[in-house]
């Protein structure tokens, strides 16, 4: 049996991984500008993941079918790793990269001290959210109820898809699921610091990341183990990328990522 600290540390470099490099090979060859690649990497990775678990779970494919993302995933960032390397130059992506890294680490930080949740009624939302993401990965009955009254059709899924799946390679435990879903809500950082970017250039990325850690909606919402963050993530990064069609000549790419 593998320590959980080993385990929790494996399932975070599956989520880096998967979620950097999955759309990387679409997403640089993009007409895009390198802090946009990344971001455009970052969202199109974690629709692609809900897409292929989505449709493992419909057509209940034996879960171990979820190991060919990972692997995919590595083979894009070794195919393009030096425009990986090239992009990784650019001092915007570099600001935004290592914002990231400690927004990420800052509520996994967080995330650590959680002894458990309680406050009264709210309890029942994490409580849900580890019954959908264990309910793809165990592929439930479809009249399935959460918590009593919830069925499979009132929360949107693309979260919980996508935090089971993550999970599913390592283990479902609350412990993992709590770690996943910190990670891909802490995500939001991305395309807030590429508008902060648009605004106030490079220097505000850093202010951006600072504004993050320093916020408790932002803290409680990264660490509270529910699925507000990711849509938020879609929200900004849509945004983002409207903004960017308002540009003169712009390529039809971003407006095709708007409207993804």
């Amino acid at each position: 049996m593998i320590p959980a600290g080993l385990s929790l540390l494996f399932a975070g470099l599956l989520f880096a991984l998967t979620v950097l490099g999955l759309a990387w090979p679409f997403a640089a060859r993009a007409p895009l500008e390198p802090a946009e690649k990344i971001v455009a990497s970052l969202a199109l990775s974690i629709l692609g993941v809900f897409a292929y678990a989505w449709g493992a779970f419909v057509f209940r494919l034996d879960i171990d079918i979820h190991w060919l993302l990972p692997a995919i995933a590595l083979g894009g960032l070794l195919h393009r790793g030096r425009e990986l390397a090239a992009t990784w130059r650019d001092p915007a992506v570099r600001a935004l990269g290592l914002g990231q890294i400690l927004v990420s680490a800052w509520c996994v930080g967080w995330l650590a001290l959680v002894v458990s949740y309680s406050g009264g009624g709210w309890a029942g939302d994490w409580f849900e959210h580890w019954e959908r993401a264990r309910f793809f990965v165990e592929r439930g009955s479809l009249d399935t109820v959460f918590i009593g009254h919830a069925g499979l059709t009132a929360r949107p899924p693309l979260a919980n898809v996508v935090t089971a799946f993550l999970f599913s390679l390592t283990r479902g435990d609350f412990a993992h699921y709590q770690l996943c879903t910190t990670l891909l809500g802490s995500l939001a950082f991305a395309p807030a610091a590429l508008l902060a970017r648009r605004f106030g250039g490079d220097k505000a990325i850093a202010v951006t990341a600072l504004l993050f850690c320093l916020n408790p909606l932002f803290v409680q919402n990264a660490t509270f183990a529910w699925t507000k963050l990711p849509s938020a993530f879609f929200v900004l990064a849509a945004i983002a990328f409207f903004l960017r069609t308002l540009a003169p000549e712009t390529p039809l790419r971003p407006s095709v990522l708007f409207a993804l």
